[in-house]
């Protein structure tokens, strides 16, 4: 994990492959709903994150409502690397409180403009 910072969510650095069937529980619906309600940090970065199972960050982190800093992996960490993520992170996950929505694909995959504006397609999946 990138840092443990009790502003900062889900930056973690999975070491596994990915599940093949992703864990869609309370848990990854609570973070796809804050991260939809979230908002794009001020400025981008000059780079991305790519998951060892080869899913690509945006090259922003996102603001969620409850003031975290976390990136657009949050979802696909804990859809696909759910047996990596400390104890304690999905601990501030489960207090997150704008509800719960299912994951769209491309949430599972980590895809997220920089502008932090879904795609137009998104909408329809």
């Amino acid at each position: 994990m990138r840092d443990s910072s009790p502003k900062m969510l889900l930056y973690v650095e999975p070491q596994l492959q990915p599940t093949r069937a992703p864990v869609l529980d309370g848990l990854t619906r609570k973070m796809t709903a804050a991260f939809r309600a979230g908002r794009p940090e001020g400025r981008a970065s000059y780079g991305i994150h790519v998951c060892r199972c080869g899913a690509e960050s945006s090259n922003r982190d996102f603001i969620l409502p409850s003031g975290l800093t976390t990136n657009s992996l949050c979802v696909h960490y804990l859809a696909h690397h759910r047996a990596e993520v400390p104890p304690s992170e999905l601990e501030k996950v489960a207090r997150l409180d704008q509800g719960e929505v299912r994951p769209r694909k491309t949430e599972l995959s980590g895809a997220r403009w920089s502008t932090g504006i879904p795609r137009w397609w998104e909408f329809w999946r």
